[in-house]
């Protein structure tokens, strides 16, 4: 016998939305699937009559943030409730408020309503001063990558390409608040552009919320708003109250493979293992589908070709999809292309077809630090990229400018890369050369805009782009699917468990059991840095990628 109705769910969101996270020991991470998984789970389940969401010390990205809200709309159009607690909410918490049925705030919080922005942070004053020259090779006016290091403000083209990204985020975002929260988008617009942070009572009075209290009020608030008593229950009650499965054998199989960080061969979406991975997806019977989920700034583009010449070679045997997150532009864009099918949010970066170079060099460095350089060499340019290394760094300083033959071929070279670009992407994509070069010139698109363009193919997060999978594989959706993620999720994430600042930590510092335990791995530093060294690892060589600083903040 089960109590229909009588359920209300409530979760602690604490901590941030990601793709995958550790069986054991990773607290604070929410990952995308799981989360979808137990809302599913929820809104079949009889006894649950809706959900309680406190979203204290919450965070996300952008897109990832618009899949969690997608569910929850699912979840009400079954006539459930969302309930959600909100004490410090900015812009994302806001767009998540908003497919709530009810919301209160915490008494003493604020509300960050100041709007949206984008920027970078450009070093050539401060190169210059070091006695570094730059010089930027870049012959496509959208590409903006190397201008943090050439320039000391944002170029014209950057401006516009952003303004017009940032414009695409707001109007979405507005657009979704209005409607969610029964406002009119004036009345947001006055709230942001003359107040900027809203206290919990001016958040009442415009209706952002619906009621002032605490997480521990969700009790009574839930039974006035719902009219009737309602008993709070964890999450992972809900697998216990689940069926046995009735059917027999294997479920059908999808894989969702994960392409993170920067396009590179070892670290980021990790080429090497990737595109041998979706060879062997491709030969593998037991899996109807592949679905590749792309959150990638670009890079190398040789670490991209390898995986989308993988790519290809599974759509030969089966659905090959892409689902891309917050960001898939550049070499990231590279990866999309081959799919037989491009999911994207209102969220993403994505496009950038475009290359870009440039080159560092040893013009006063010497005479400012005292470190010099002096080489033998076999080859009129064997000392390319040749210099001081800088101490701790570990950065390579090349001693010398660019030679106006070596230009001239470096010109080329960027040249040829682009045509190769364009062309794959039209061949890709179905369209002609024309029409891909018209989007082209490295310049970045919101995910609606790059639909407008044919660039992408809808709106659409990963639940969407497995929906597709298992409707080109065939699979009824009566039939249940075995979602298969790779990499596969380690059972200890040792970096957060041994963190140097944790009692474990201490204890595994005073033991000695450093080393990679404790390092932070390449994929995890900050973008800027990851720019930083792969110009120092390959000089002047053409790059696929975005600049630093290149997501949407707040």
């Amino acid at each position: 016998w089960i109590d229909k109705d009588r359920n209300v769910v409530a979760v602690s969101m604490r901590g941030s939305m990601t793709y995958q996270k550790s069986r054991w020991f990773d607290p604070g991470r929410h990952s995308l699937i799981e989360t979808l998984e137990w809302i599913e789970t929820a809104k079949n389940d009889v006894s649950v009559s809706g959900i309680a969401l406190n979203m204290s010390g919450f965070s996300s990205s952008l897109s990832l943030a618009w899949e969690l809200g997608e569910k929850l709309k699912e979840f009400r159009a079954t006539g459930k409730r969302v309930y959600m607690y909100v004490d410090r909410p900015n812009l994302l918490h806001m767009y998540l408020a908003a497919q709530a049925d009810n919301v209160w705030m915490d008494p003493q919080g604020m509300v960050d309503m100041l709007g949206w922005v984008m920027g970078h942070t450009y070093h050539k004053g401060m190169l210059e001063k070091l006695g570094l020259g730059v010089e930027e090779w870049r012959y496509f006016e959208y590409k903006s990558a190397f201008e943090t290091l050439a320039r000391k403000d944002m170029s014209e083209k950057d401006r516009e390409q952003r303004l017009a990204l940032l414009n695409d985020v707001h109007t979405h975002w507005i657009k979704e608040l209005a409607e969610g929260r029964g406002l009119t988008v004036d009345s947001l617009t006055l709230a942001m552009d003359s107040l900027g942070f809203l206290t919990a009572h001016e958040a009442l009075l415009f209706r952002l919320v619906d009621d002032i209290g605490r997480w521990d009020d969700a009790t009574d608030l839930v039974e006035r708003w719902s009219g009737e008593k309602k008993s709070f229950i964890e999450r992972d009650e809900l697998s216990e109250r689940e069926f046995a499965d009735q059917s027999w054998g294997e479920y059908p199989k999808i894989a969702v493979v994960y392409a993170l960080g920067v396009c590179d061969l070892d670290t980021g979406i990790r080429a090497r293992y990737t595109s041998r991975l979706l060879r062997k997806l491709a030969k593998d019977d037991t899996y109807s589908a592949v679905v590749l989920r792309v959150d990638s700034p670009g890079g190398d583009g040789l670490a991209s070709d390898w995986v989308a010449e993988q790519m290809r070679t599974v759509s030969e045997q089966k659905p090959m999809i892409v689902s891309q997150g917050r960001v898939a532009a550049s070499g990231g864009y590279w990866i999309s292309a081959p799919a037989d099918r491009v999911f994207t949010s209102p969220f993403t970066i994505t496009g950038s077809i475009g290359v870009i170079a440039g080159w560092l060099w040893n013009e006063g460095l010497t005479d400012k630090t005292g470190l010099t350089f002096d080489k033998v060499q076999v080859g009129r340019h064997a000392d390319i990229g040749s210099g001081i290394v800088l101490p701790l760094l570990g950065v390579e300083i090349p001693d010398r400018p660019i030679y106006d033959d070596e230009r001239v071929r470096v010109e080329k070279i960027i040249l040829g890369h682009y045509d190769d670009f364009v062309g794959m992407v039209a061949e890709d994509r179905g369209l002609s050369r024309e029409e891909i070069e018209s989007v082209a010139q490295g310049r970045v698109w919101s995910g609606p805009a790059a639909i407008e363009h044919k660039l992408v193919d809808e709106i659409g997060g990963l639940e969407a782009a497995v929906d597709y999978a298992r409707e080109q594989a065939s699979i009824s959706k009566r039939e249940k699917v075995e979602l298969v993620e790779f990499p596969r999720p380690g059972l200890i994430n040792f970096n957060r468990l041994f963190a140097p600042a944790t009692p474990l930590g201490r204890v595994a510092m005073m033991l000695g059991l450093g080393g990679s335990v404790l390092e932070q791995p390449v994929e995890e530093l900050p973008y800027e840095l990851q720019v930083m060294q792969r110009y120092a690892k390959y000089p002047g060589q053409p790059q696929f990628m975005l600049p630093p600083e290149s997501d949407v903040g707040e």
